[in-house]
């Protein structure tokens, strides 16, 4: 597959309605078993508007529930419209070209291994500064990850990365990491603005 095709895997899979059902339901069901009880690692306030960008079908969201003050899902309009909430705004978006929701508080779980470089640190300056972010995703061991990082590598153009590898991409990107925790083998890394 031409690497152009990679990084628009979810917008080329979205015209075959069947295949993004399919391929959201399991990234749910993922997301679902991983998140859960994770609200406490996440440092939010009641205060806290949170955007989830890409958030999928919003698991991430519901496990936070009502402890912050509002909760906004973002993702293409076909995955918006795999979901009904009462409770969590939906923004149908591109990630990359339209415009991102206010918020105080900015999640990404499990995204921008999705992406090359280029394309993560395209994502990142697109969060406004005087937000806080998160990024929820693996910390590469060659000897452990190979095969998943490979498999990022041929379905979308991205890749599993070594921490030394996201520290690189936040500090172009104006990032700093502030604090970092482990949940469910993934890095719950705190950014603010360099």
């Amino acid at each position: 597959m031409h690497v152009e095709k990679r990084s628009e895997f979810f917008i080329e899979q979205s015209k075959d309605p069947k295949m993004a059902n399919l391929i959201h339901r399991v990234l749910d069901s993922y997301a679902n078993d991983d998140w859960r009880g994770i609200s406490s690692e996440l440092q939010l306030s009641p205060s806290d508007v949170v955007v989830d960008i890409g958030g999928g079908k919003g698991a991430l969201l519901e496990e936070i529930g009502d402890s912050v003050s509002a909760r906004v899902l973002v993702d293409l309009p076909e995955v918006i419209d795999l979901v009904n909430f009462t409770e969590i705004e939906t923004v149908s978006a591109d990630i990359f070209s339209d415009e991102i929701p206010t918020g105080d508080v900015y999640l990404m779980s499990r995204i921008l291994h999705d992406w090359g470089d280029s394309k993560c640190i395209e994502l990142l300056y697109r969060i406004p500064k005087t937000a806080r972010l998160i990024i929820i995703d693996r910390i590469a061991e060659p000897e452990k990850h190979g095969l998943l990082s490979l498999n990022m590598l041929l379905l979308t153009g991205g890749r599993e990365r070594t921490h030394s590898e996201w520290m690189a991409i936040f500090s172009e990107a104006g990032w700093s990491l502030t604090a970092q925790s482990t949940w469910a083998s993934h890095a719950i890394m705190h950014l603010e603005a360099c």
